[in-house]
């Protein structure tokens, strides 16, 4: 289901579109607290269960000041949970965002095997309509390549015609994680026009 542009504006309806973050390390986690904040009914999907019970008891699995405020405030608004089965998120989602880090391997490469795995998995439940943002840093093309052949092969479907799929980088550093993603400017790309209108429209819910 789109996210309607009515809905995005009018804090008081944002609580009716759901969003998922698949990966919610440091990067991904305060990319879902700001949403939850800005009123997003989010859900928090890692498949690190340790993680998944701390940020269902509202408590940030990481040294982060900020995000020790804001957690507990919007868990008990229960506009935040968290899930580490991509079937309890991933069917009910209108937009998901992608924070799985790419590694590096013994040579100093990118590895992107988690995130290759990671939107499998994405694509195997994905439903017609939603909008995929990758949010995790990748080499240039990387995302038209990998990741939405990743995404097409399991799902059946077409980035562009039966999904939307945009990339927008988070660079954050630690200790300033939310000035610096409501502060920075937006770097975006997408597939398609409507992709990029869609991802646009969310992400400057951010400031």
């Amino acid at each position: 289901m789109k996210t309607s542009r009515e809905d995005l504006n009018d804090v008081n309806k944002r609580s009716k579109n759901v969003i998922t973050v698949v990966g919610c390390g440091r990067r991904g986690l305060t990319t879902a607290c700001i949403l939850a904040e800005a009123g997003f009914n989010v859900i928090c999907l890692d498949v690190n269960q340790y993680v998944v019970e701390r940020i269902q008891k509202a408590i940030v699995p990481f040294d982060e000041p900020e995000l020790k405020e804001i957690l507990p405030k919007i868990v008990k608004a229960k506009l935040l949970r968290a899930t580490s089965n991509f079937e309890d998120a991933i069917p009910y989602s209108d937009t998901i965002f992608v924070m799985v880090p790419a590694i590096l391997d013994e040579r100093g490469r990118p590895d992107y095997s988690l995130l290759e795995r990671a939107c499998r998995n994405i694509g195997l439940i994905l439903h017609p309509g939603t909008l995929i943002i990758v949010g995790s840093p990748l080499s240039p093309g990387t995302t038209e390549s990998l990741l939405k052949e990743t995404l097409e092969t399991a799902s059946g479907l077409k980035a562009g015609k039966d999904f939307g799929l945009a990339y927008s980088p988070a660079w954050i550093l630690r200790g300033a994680t939310i000035n610096e993603l409501k502060e920075n400017p937006i770097v975006l790309g997408a597939i398609d026009e409507d992709s990029y209108r869609r991802a646009e429209e969310i992400l400057t819910t951010f400031s």
